[in-house]
């Protein structure tokens, strides 16, 4: 059956709208598909004034349960089948939804047949185009995947990578005063570094990627491959490589002398590593065997301790 076709909306029992998948799966309650959202967001401890970055907008009733919620908040719809976006659309009780200033909606429009014009609306006809408006929406507070979201082939992966991305998010927010306060102890020091100088405006123009060795490296990579530029921290680099991306750049920051056999383990050639960003606790082997170094701290006693190990 073709994933792209049949999708509509029906009244559920209480006749709310719900999304019915073409091979005639509910994709929310078929019972009281408001009452189900609006318990959803309560459990996801949503907040006013919020962003939220929703994949999958069903028959509308998880959005609108939304927007109650965060009032001045800001909701990001990521929509990846256009069936979808249209039966919504035919929907009278969704008129007030499509229309609300704090909605946004991201459609991935595959065969690029999309044609009515919305204000609010952005079309990406390409996976690569797609993954790049939702990294845009990275400043969101948290990420929602509606229970009964399907995914197109091409995307099979988005849901493992937005749940690594929901995870870093937490994280990130966890520690946010932890990386402030280091940013600001040596963001001067990064930024005085002679050789850092080098890179100021290198890329200036272009889709820049930086990757992590995390869980959806690889989804993410084989998706977008070299249609960007990619800078590898660390052990991203090696399965960049095998890919058959090469990372403008390494960054090496563990001392880890595991971390040096990820890099240049398996009888990798080290004059065939791009430049590699280091620093003061950047592990000996990768300091010793790169063939160009980009010293990030080369000033003060972070400066000391790299030349201590190798002169630049």
């Amino acid at each position: 059956m073709n994933d792209r076709k049949d999708w509509k909306i029906v009244p559920a029992k209480n006749g709310k709208p719900a999304l019915v998948a073409p091979d005639g799966t509910f994709c929310e309650s078929r019972f009281k598909p408001d009452i189900d959202s609006r318990r959803r967001v309560e459990d996801a401890g949503i907040k006013q004034g919020e962003h939220i970055m929703l994949i999958g907008m069903g028959g509308g009733e998880l959005p609108r349960a939304i927007l109650s919620t965060i009032e001045q908040g800001h909701l990001v719809i990521i929509e990846m089948y256009e069936e979808i976006l249209a039966a919504v659309l035919e929907e009278d009780a969704n008129t007030e939804l499509i229309a609300d200033p704090r909605v946004n909606i991201v459609l991935y429009d595959s065969e690029g047949s999309w044609t009515k014009e919305m204000k609010n609306l952005t079309t990406c006809p390409t996976v690569a185009g797609f993954l790049e408006c939702i990294s845009g929406e990275t400043d969101a507070d948290r990420v929602i995947i509606l229970p009964g979201a399907r995914f197109p082939s091409e995307l099979q992966h988005l849901s493992t990578m937005m749940d690594d991305f929901e995870t870093r998010r937490v994280s990130s927010r966890k520690f946010s005063d932890d990386v402030r306060s280091n940013l600001l102890a040596n963001q001067s020091l990064f930024l005085g570094a002679a050789k850092v100088e080098t890179l100021r405006h290198a890329m200036t123009g272009s889709t820049i990627i930086v990757a992590g060795g995390g869980p959806s490296l690889i989804c993410t990579a084989e998706a977008i491959g070299n249609k960007a530029n990619w800078i590898a921290v660390e052990t991203a680099y090696r399965p960049l490589l095998a890919l058959g991306i090469e990372p403008l750049f390494v960054v090496v920051t563990d001392p880890q002398e595991i971390v040096s056999e990820q890099i240049l383990g398996d009888g990798l050639d080290p004059n065939e590593l791009p430049p590699v960003v280091v620093f003061p606790t950047t592990a000996s082997r990768v300091l010793a065997s790169a063939p160009k170094l980009i010293g990030a701290i080369a000033t003060g006693e972070g400066g000391k301790l790299t030349q201590g190990i190798r002169k630049e």
